[in-house]
């Protein structure tokens, strides 16, 4: 029968392969977030052209009414200018329906994203809580310092983060169930 204490931690291992999981998780709500969050921007200039371009119309009847009633033309020219500016008028309102029409969803995906985000967070927090104390602080060292992934598998010897060849200590090192980093990318390593 096996020693107990011979046996490598698996506690560790495990967890570092489901926290690997809920940071990709984190990393992809981020992005769909940012596309988002740009097509909501890019929706929101387009209506504020489209105001500014009602406003410059709106200004540009008020001069030319004016204009129209200073010189006494005729009233058919009065009336060209008066429909030319209600079918302008009336496109932009559809323009500012139809943004409106799009961004109903548009935001209704904006908060869900975030809140999908927010509850990935939340869980990789608690999978971060349930690691040994040091590797939980490399890790949120690693979260803030280093691109993504901040904790990567070692397979044939090679970090799976930079592809740098492993010193066979170290390999045999994580080959036993614990965890070090890599002395080129700084990750933190663990065997799958």
């Amino acid at each position: 029968m096996e020693n107990e204490s011979s046996k490598p931690p698996l506690e560790p291992a495990r967890l570092l392969r489901e926290l690997v999981r809920t940071d990709a998780e984190v990393e992809q709500l981020r992005q769909e977030l940012e596309v988002l969050r740009g097509c909501t921007e890019a929706g929101l200039r387009c209506v504020r052209a489209s105001q500014a371009v009602f406003q410059a119309l709106s200004s540009w009847r008020e001069s030319s009414s004016q204009a129209l009633a200073g010189r006494l033309i005729e009233a058919e020219s009065a009336e060209q200018v008066a429909r030319a500016t209600a079918v302008t008028e009336q496109r932009v309102s559809e323009l500012l329906d139809l943004y409106a029409e799009c961004a109903r969803p548009l935001q209704a995906a904006l908060e869900s994203q975030t809140s999908n985000l927010i509850a990935a967070e939340a869980r990789r927090n608690a999978l971060t809580k349930g690691l040994p104390g040091g590797l939980a602080t490399r890790h949120e060292v690693l979260r803030t310092t280093t691109k993504y992934p901040y904790i990567c598998q070692v397979i044939s010897r090679r970090c799976k983060g930079c592809n740098m060849l492993l010193p066979t200590a170290l390999a045999q090192t994580v080959a036993r169930g614990q965890t070090d980093s890599c002395p080129s990318c700084r990750r933190i390593l663990f065997v799958g």
